[in-house]
């Protein structure tokens, strides 16, 4: 009974004015009660969008202030000064129970827009109970005592208007035939008076007659009937105008639906039945499908923010629907479509025949941007035919343009091109947009397509390494208690799609939202459902709630996890290994004795394994033998080390150097684990060994010039592998496997560089873009054809101001780090200020961040010279009582599930796991 954007007040009073309302009208008891009784559904005006109806709302009241959600929703001011009234109102009754009396009648709730960006509500109340008029009495005895209350009437049809007003809130409400009709827009009880003055007019109950007829569960918390042909007006109240057309399409998916309401005590789950309607809505393409069990959990990866999944019984009659209804709604695609199709000479008749039970779309989230990256997926039940057609296709395309077909091997898996704008959207339809360029590949039956080949392969690598639903714990017991068999899944990463929502609503809902995200963000896991059964659609909608609020404290409570003692001080940042035997995470550090440990999740040391020297890169995992099994690849002042989880060395190994050992990175051309060792002395000499440590031809060494100013790295574009040095001075190599350069390489920036690039690997080499910046603060970014697209000079408050960049720990994006002598100033890319701190000393400082997604940033900042790394989170806040006792680099993990942080940092002898 809430009408949300509206004052805090009105929300409180809400219960009240409607209680005073009845009382007043039932001391004005007039002629209207002589006539014929009229039900509660006949006012209902036909431009409602919604209806809830309920006779136990204080039970579900009650029952939902014993849930985990409770605390999250009070945190709402309108919920919970809704609250206060309620139990006001109980204790003022002097009855016991007599809020169950007086909520426990029937009502109807109904939503209407009622302006170009609002909505508000109507309410309808069986006025019957002669108890509830009692109460009413002592409720009205007391609230007529409050002077701020102003009351008046107005005559419309020759109906009368009571209205109450405090403040600028005004309640309208009249009396007809033992029911309430209230609102606070005053035309919404003129809708009313016209349906009764009128009764042939259309309303509601008319329109909507198949779902009012449905069976009701006794026991739910209400039920919700929704006018899906009135939805997208109610979607384009809260859209920005550059996407009122995109929210009104919704109208377009089905006629209308009732849905029973449960609350449990994390979910909330509307389950019903939709009607799909004739040719002209969406979901009546799907009417001739008999529903197919859905297995798409080990296919979709994690950073998924919202998953589509059609499920088909035939491909192919389902596709001849949906041209039915494309033809209808959608006449300029099926135009386009068919011509680009016989342009091609692309049977897509003959593309169905192959297509299996599903159909998905996938939309990834981005680290650092409000957009999406989309994915198709396909099911196949004839492989080898969609691949043949494609494979031609493309082949086809290629020739006509005389050239050749981009094939690349990557992994297992053969990655494809076609060089055609909008090729998913052409072939599944106008929501399988966003594809400028298509690359596809099979994971045996699947087909998968992506507009670019960084996502297809790391969609592919997350379905080979299993980082995808099946194996997350939220994601794998959210999706194992839907439907298991449906016509059609729609899934919400509510925290992922989080931005991109705003980014398309109207600037007073988005500010609402901002201002109430941790109630909001709270319900992470949505989930849509459709399924045919008979003449509708069953239909399971579920809103799953963490319990937790998604804005963290600054005094969260600290679990030590794991805590162990070496003899002597740790002298490198803690490196997280995977136990590939059980899949748990452990640690490797080494001491100030060069004593190399491997430490087990409960703080034992495994084993400890003296060096020569001190480690000179970073520690990475490699499955050495193609087996699963994985052993630890770095590097000392002068040799290459592989030791194995046992503390053994690899057979060959360790590989002494005839250099100094001063970056080390590992290559893998195709992620098929045929390595390359890449290592750069202190000089900048570039050295390539291949598996077994035998440095190859033309690399022993490939000179540079000068000193690098980090690691040197491998990118594969188009098929073309490209080995990357920067030098500190400022000239960048970009060679291919035999040491030869590119054309326009080395390129000479004439900045001093001193910290990583961000790399942003594009479709080809003028998209394939690099961001440097020296300390004076110029920002330059080059592209791989050699050309310096952007040189900028950021703005510096002191001569002395010194910068950074900062790409997050998983390259996805950066941060700028600006010293203005003790202050610590971040920005995000686009050079706006995300915290501003003051420390001791202002050299000296390291800055590490991480990117988690779904809103949730961190910023470590390591203060050598204290001893001290402090953690802060969104807009600054810093993270927990007290800094870390480590002025070294840390490693940070983030549960999405639990919204908890796992920190693995050293200090002194110690290495401490703690989680938060």
């Amino acid at each position: 009974m809430l009408k949300f954007g509206i004052g805090v007040k009105k929300s409180a009073l809400l219960i009240t004015l409607l209680l005073v309302a009845a009382a007043a009208a039932y001391l004005l008891y007039d002629k209207y009660y002589q006539q014929e009784p009229t039900s509660l559904w006949q006012l209902v005006p036909a431009n409602a969008i919604s209806v809830y109806e309920s006779s136990r709302t204080a039970t579900s009241w009650e029952r939902l202030h014993e849930t985990v959600m409770w605390p999250s929703l009070n945190s709402l001011k309108a919920i919970s000064e809704l609250d206060k009234q309620l139990q006001a109102i109980d204790t003022i009754s002097g009855q016991a129970g007599g809020l169950d009396q007086l909520l426990g009648s029937p009502f109807l709730i109904t939503t209407h827009v009622v302006k170009k960006n609002a909505f508000d509500q109507l309410f309808l109340v069986d006025l019957s109970k002669i108890e509830s008029q009692q109460i009413i009495s002592t409720l009205l005895s007391r609230y007529e005592k409050d002077s701020l209350v102003k009351r008046r009437t107005r005559t419309y049809q020759e109906m009368q208007i009571n209205e109450l007003q405090k403040g600028e809130s005004v309640f309208s409400y009249l009396i007809h035939d033992n029911k309430l009709i209230a609102s606070y827009t005053p035309f919404l009880v003129e809708d009313v008076i016209r349906r009764i003055a009128d009764p042939e007019v259309e309303g509601f109950a008319s329109e909507n007659a198949n779902v009012l007829a449905m069976p009701k569960l006794a026991q739910d918390d209400g039920n919700l009937y929704i006018n899906v042909n009135n939805m997208g007006e109610f979607m384009a109240a809260f859209s920005s105008p550059d996407h009122v057309m995109e929210a009104r399409e919704i109208s377009r998916f089905a006629r209308n639906a009732f849905l029973d309401i449960k609350i449990e005590n994390n979910r909330v789950f509307f389950n019903g039945f939709t009607n799909s309607g004739e040719d002209g809505k969406f979901l009546h393409t799907l009417s001739d499908q008999v529903p197919v069990k859905i297995d798409f959990k080990f296919r979709v990866p994690v950073n998924t923010a919202i998953f589509l999944h059609f499920s088909f019984s035939d491909a192919s009659a389902w596709h001849r629907r949906a041209m039915t209804f494309w033809e209808t709604e959608e006449k300029s695609f099926v135009d386009e479509r068919t011509e680009q199709f016989g342009l091609l000479n692309f049977e897509i008749e003959n593309f169905y025949n192959g297509i299996g039970s599903s159909v998905s779309l996938m939309k990834l989230e981005v680290p650092g941007s409000i957009g999406f990256i989309p994915v198709a997926m396909a099911e196949t039940r004839d492989t080898n035919g969609v691949m043949s057609m494609l494979n031609r296709l493309g082949e086809s395309i290629a020739r006509a343009e005389g050239d050749s077909t981009y094939v690349e091997r990557y992994d297992t898996f053969e990655i494809r091109e076609l060089v055609i704008d909008e090729f998913p959207r052409q072939l599944f339809g106008p929501m399988f947009s966003g594809f400028d360029r298509t690359y596809y590949a099979f994971d045996n039956s699947v087909l998968y397509l992506a507009p670019d080949l960084v996502t297809l392969k790391e969609v592919l690598s997350s379905v080979q390494s299993e980082n995808t639903w099946g194996r997350s714990v939220l994601y794998n017991q959210f999706v194992d208690d839907l439907l298991k068999e449906a016509n059609l899944t729609m899934v919400v990463n509510n925290r992922k799609a989080w931005e991109n929502l705003l980014s398309k609503s109207d600037p007073k809902w988005e500010n609402f939202a901002r201002d109430n995200a941790g109630m909001l963000k709270n319900f992470g896991l949505m989930a849509f459902q459709f399924s045919k059964l008979d003449d509708y659609f069953y239909t399971s909608i579920s809103l799953l709630h963490d319990g937790k609020n998604v804005e963290i404290v600054r005094q969260p409570q600290v679990d030590i996890k794991m805590r162990a003692m070496a003899t002597y001080p740790i002298v490198t940042k803690p490196y997280v290994v995977r136990n590939h035997t059980n899949n748990l995470l452990e640690t490797v550090i080494q001491d100030s004795a060069n004593y190399f440990h491997l430490v087990g999740t409960s703080g034992e040391i495994v084993w400890s394994k003296q060096l020569n020297s001190r480690l000179t890169s970073d520690v990475t995992q490699v499955d050495f033998y193609q087996n699963g099994k994985l052993q630890y690849f770095f590097t000392t002042e002068n040799a290459i080390h592989i030791i194995d989880r046992l503390g053994n060395y690899v057979e060959g190994y360790p590989v002494s150097l005839t250099h100094k050992a001063r970056h080390a990175t590992v290559v893998d051309y195709d992620n098929s684990r045929r390595y390359r060792w890449l290592i750069a002395d202190e000089f900048g000499n570039l050295y390539l060994y291949n598996k077994t440590g035998v440095v190859l031809e033309g690399w022993s060494p490939r000179t540079t010039g000068g000193r690098l100013s980090s690691d040197p790295f491998h990118l594969r574009i188009r098929g073309r592998d490209c080995l990357v040095a920067i030098e500190g001075s400022g000239k960048i190599h970009v060679m291919n496997r035999r040491g030869e350069y590119y054309p326009g390489f080395p390129l000479d920036l004439g900045v001093r560089i001193e910290t990583k690039p961000f790399v942003q690997p594009g479709a080809n080499f003028s998209e394939t873009l690099l961001t440097v910046i020296d300390k004076d603060g110029k920002l330059v970014t080059v592209n791989l054809a050699a050309r310096v697209l952007r040189s900028e000079q950021l703005y510096k408050p002191t001569t002395d101001t010194e910068f950074q960049l900062i790409p997050d720990m998983l390259g996805k994006t950066y941060i700028i780090a600006r010293y203005d002598r003790r202050r610590l100033v971040l920005l995000n890319r686009n050079q706006e200020e995300l915290m501003s701190k003051d420390y001791l000393e202002g050299n000296g400082l390291d800055v590490q961040y991480y990117d988690f997604g779904s809103d949730v940033q961190v910023y470590a900042v390591a203060d050598a010279a204290q001893g001290f790394t402090f953690l802060y989170g969104n807009e600054g806040k810093m993270l927990g009582a007290r800094p870390l006792d480590s002025g070294k680099e840390i490693a940070l993990l983030y549960s999405e599930l639990n919204k908890v942080f796992t920190i693995y940092y050293v200090s002194g002898k110690q290495v401490v796991v703690q989680a938060f």
